[in-house]
């Protein structure tokens, strides 16, 4: 089974400008490894891709204070034998901004006034974490961060539709067809942490569907997000 933690780290680096001519010839030599028909190698290319882009947008425009650039030089000098962005900062901010502008904007803004958030910041910020994009009718946008082999990720969503009167989010965790509810979740507000106390990594699919409340069994409605899931 190929390693793709090194690669997603190395394009997350690359997608925030945070790549050096070192790094990057050590992405193309773990890229032609693999080989061009590597289809998670061409996911995470095409994904982060579009990180720098999404994160230009992640908060309006503003004054720059009285006295910053000063600040930024100085601190510049301070800072210029290390500005280098390790590489596990640069895959966490890379993954967030993966959610939208509004999870990104929301967190620099406000980042104690959604329960959770900052919790699963540092949780990205570990090596090996992994990002799961869920798609499907509902929406918004709804991803769900893991790490293989730990019983603990967490479902971040932005802008996602209201729960119906009566009705709850249910994660639901499938694997050989089988699914294991694994959490409930009601958003408010435009941003929503929901922790997820099991390892996904152990299932083929993540799927959430409306169900009536306090959540199901099993599911009784079609999936409105859903995303395959890996541990490589």
């Amino acid at each position: 089974m190929k390693d793709h933690i090194q690669i997603e780290e190395l394009y997350a680096a690359r997608a925030l400008g945070g790549l050096d001519p070192e790094d990057a010839a050590e992405l193309e030599r773990a890229v032609s490894e693999h080989g061009d028909e590597c289809p998670e190698c061409s996911r995470l290319r095409d994904e982060y891709a579009e990180v720098g882009g999404l994160l230009a947008f992640a908060l309006d425009p503003a004054d720059v204070p009285d006295g910053m650039d000063d600040r930024i030089l100085g601190r510049a000098r301070l800072e210029r034998r290390s500005l280098r962005m390790p590489r596990r900062v640069a895959a966490a901010l890379a993954a967030a901004a993966l959610l939208g502008a509004g999870v990104v904007g929301g967190y620099l803004l406000a980042p104690r006034t959604v329960p959770g958030l900052s919790d699963a910041a540092a949780y990205l910020s570990q090596p090996g974490a992994r990002i799961a994009s869920l798609e499907g009718t509902g929406s918004g946008r709804l991803v769900m961060a893991y790490r293989p082999g730990r019983q603990d990720a967490y479902l971040i969503g932005s802008s996602l539709s209201p729960a119906p009167e009566g009705k709850v989010y249910e994660l639901w965790l499938i694997e050989d067809e089988q699914a294991s509810p694994a959490a409930v979740f009601t958003p408010e507000g435009d941003l929503v942490v929901v922790p997820v106390p099991s390892d996904p990594s152990t299932a083929d699919q993540a799927a959430v569907t409306l169900e009536q409340v306090p959540g199901a069994e099993q599911p009784t409605t079609a999936p409105i997000y859903a995303a395959p899931i890996t541990s490589s």
